[in-house]
C-alpha cells in the first residue's frame, strides 16, 4: 500500500471511507474500470478499519470468490498469507462469513500452508458465529463421518436446524431427510381423549407420556420406555429403546418452533426428579403397558389405531 495512503486514511470520516469502498466495487464491477486504481481505493478503506473493505480485499487477494472459487477480477497470481490477515481483520469485526472463507483458502492445493485440521477448524468458526452456509456444511459433514459415534447425528441436525432457522433452503431439505417432523400419534390422541374422562385416576408420568406421543408422533413402545429428560437435546428429541425394546430403532424427532419447545419443556419440568428409566417405579415395559390398559376404558379403540411395533399391544 503507498506510504502516503496509508497515513491519510485513519483521518478519514466513515462517510469517506464507505466512500471508497463504494468506489472501488463499481470500478471493480466495471468493464472499463482501472483495477489497480480500485485495488488501491479498496486498500484505504480496508486499513481504515471498514470490515466490508477488509472482506473484499481478502477475496481479491485470493483470487476467489466467497465458496472458494476461483476469481479472475484481478488476474495474477494469489496471496493467501495476505488474504487470511484481512479476512481474519474481517471476521473479528463480526463479518462471520470471513471465517469461513479462510476455511476454504487452508483447503487450497496450491497454498503453502495447506491444512485440512485449519480448514475443519475455521469451517467451525464460521458456523458458532452465524454463518448459515458453514453451519449447513459442517451439519453435513458430521453427519457423513458419524460411524463409529452414533451421538453424531444430533450434532449434525444441531448445525442443519441452525442453518434452516436462517432461512438455508438445502439445511431445511436435509433436515427432513434426517429426522422425523412432529406429527401427532393417532393411538395417543385416542388415549388421551378416553382418560380425560378419568383424569384424577392417571398417574403424571403416564399422563407426561401420553402427551409427547401424541405431540411428537411416538409410538406405544417408545412412549412408555422414553427417559424424556434424557431424550430432550434441545433441537431434538432422540428416541432410542433399543435397550429395552428390541424391535426399536433410534431417531431423532425435530424439536421446531416455540410451541414445540414450550410443550417439551412442560413436560420435562412436570417429571423433574422423576426416573422415568428401566430402574425406576413404573417397572418394564409389559408393567407399563398393562396399567395403560387398565387405565383406558375402552383400549380396543386405542389398538385400532396401531401400527408397526406398537400392533401388538
Amino acid at each position: 500500500m503507498p506510504m502516503q495512503l496509508a497515513h491519510v486514511a485513519p483521518a478519514w470520516s466513515q462517510e469517506e471511507i464507505r466512500l471508497l469502498a463504494r468506489t472501488a466495487h463499481a470500478l471493480m464491477m466495471s468493464k472499463d474500470g482501472d483495477k489497480r486504481e480500485a485495488l488501491r481505493f479498496l486498500e484505504c478503506a480496508a486499513a481504515a478499519g471498514d470490515r466490508d473493505a477488509q472482506m473484499s480485499l481478502g477475496l481479491l487477494l485470493a483470487r476467489m470468490d466467497i465458496s472458494g472459487q476461483r476469481s479472475d477480477t484481478l488476474g495474477g497470481i494469489a496471496n493467501y498469507k495476505e488474504a487470511i490477515r484481512w479476512l481474519s481483520l474481517a471476521a473479528d469485526q463480526g463479518m462471520e462469513k470471513a471465517w469461513y472463507a479462510i476455511s476454504r483458502i487452508y483447503q487450497k492445493a496450491e497454498f503453502s500452508q495447506r491444512s485440512l485440521s485449519q480448514s475443519h477448524a475455521y469451517l467451525c468458526k464460521a458456523a458458532s458465529a452465524g454463518y448459515h452456509v458453514a453451519q449447513r456444511e459442517l451439519g453435513m459433514l458430521v453427519w457423513r463421518t458419524r460411524k463409529g459415534d452414533a451421538s453424531r447425528d444430533v450434532l449434525a441436525l444441531y448445525w442443519l436446524h441452525k442453518a434452516a432457522s436462517q432461512g438455508c433452503g438445502e439445511a431445511a431439505v436435509q433436515l427432513k431427510k434426517l429426522a422425523s417432523c412432529p406429527q401427532p400419534a393417532a393411538w395417543a390422541l385416542e388415549a388421551q381423549r378416553q382418560l380425560a374422562q378419568h383424569a384424577f385416576k392417571v398417574p403424571l408420568v403416564l399422563n407426561a407420556r401420553i402427551a409427547l406421543a401424541a405431540r411428537f408422533g411416538l409410538s406405544l413402545p417408545e412412549a412408555l420406555l422414553i427417559d424424556v429428560a434424557a431424550a430432550d437435546r434441545g433441537h431434538c428429541l432422540l428416541v432410542d429403546i433399543r435397550s429395552e425394546y428390541a424391535r426399536g430403532r433410534r431417531r431423532l424427532i425435530l424439536v421446531d418452533g416455540d410451541e414445540d419447545r414450550a410443550e417439551v419443556d412442560r413436560i420435562v419440568h412436570s417429571l423433574e426428579g422423576f426416573d422415568c428409566g428401566p430402574g425406576g417405579p413404573e417397572g418394564r415395559y409389559r408393567q407399563r403397558l398393562y396399567r395403560l390398559k387398565k387405565l383406558v376404558p375402552d383400549w380396543s379403540a386405542v389398538q385400532r389405531t396401531l401400527k408397526g411395533d406398537s400392533a401388538d399391544a
